[in-house]
């Protein structure tokens, strides 16, 4: 098992299927980041404090971990980016071309989704620390994006949201919401119109 820290909790166990999300530089106002990052860390201390067994503090922090990452999610929906992802379709390109290309590469895909300011991914059967895979894929991405934007500089946000998904169940929950967060945004009126999604057919028919 591999474990590395930022300032979100990680433990990746080797052989996992993992829900990722990434987004871009600057997608969120700073003030908004570190009230949110502030009522993690103290519901985090808060639970520690009060839960003794140790078995229900690691599934309430879970609990804890997922909820911040809702609320993260729902802010990111709120807010678009000056560098619109979806609306400037070269750009799209790149990201899902890079997802792509490591398929059967470095991991086998399972799904994923592009916002406007956000990237959500699923993966499993990977060949190289997810780390090592997140660097080549946010580093290749932001250069091919600066070129085609004229900037420079980084691209996405250094901190990735990483969870474990631990079921079948899970994994088909999650499913539905990477495909679904489009319509959840209100960006699109069926999860079916959305250009930029994507669903391996095996796991599609498990939906």
């Amino acid at each position: 098992m591999i474990e590395y820290k930022r300032n979100l909790p990680h433990i990746l166990p080797k052989d996992g299927v993992f829900f990722i999300t990434y987004r871009v530089k600057d997608s969120l106002p700073l003030d908004l980041i570190v009230r949110l990052k502030n009522d993690f860390k103290n519901e985090v201390s808060q639970a520690k404090e009060i839960i003794l067994n140790s078995k229900v503090l690691r599934y309430k922090l879970m609990e804890i971990k997922k909820q911040y990452f809702l609320d993260f999610d729902h802010f990111l929906d709120k807010y678009i980016n000056k560098h619109n992802l979806t609306e400037n379709k070269p750009i799209a390109n790149i990201v899902s071309s890079s997802l792509h290309y490591l398929d059967n590469k470095d991991y086998k895909l399972i799904c994923y989704c592009i916002m406007p300011n956000h990237v959500h991914l699923i993966i499993h059967k990977l060949k190289k620390p997810l780390y090592t895979i997140m660097k080549v894929l946010k580093g290749y991405t932001a250069r091919e994006i600066n070129t085609v934007l004229n900037l420079k500089g980084s691209f996405w946000h250094a901190e990735s949201y990483d969870h474990v998904i631990r079921s079948r169940r899970e994994l088909h929950n999650t499913i539905q919401y990477v495909l679904k967060n489009p319509l959840k945004a209100g960006l699109t009126n069926s999860v079916n119109e959305w250009e930029w999604s994507y669903c391996d057919p095996i796991f599609l028919e498990e939906q």
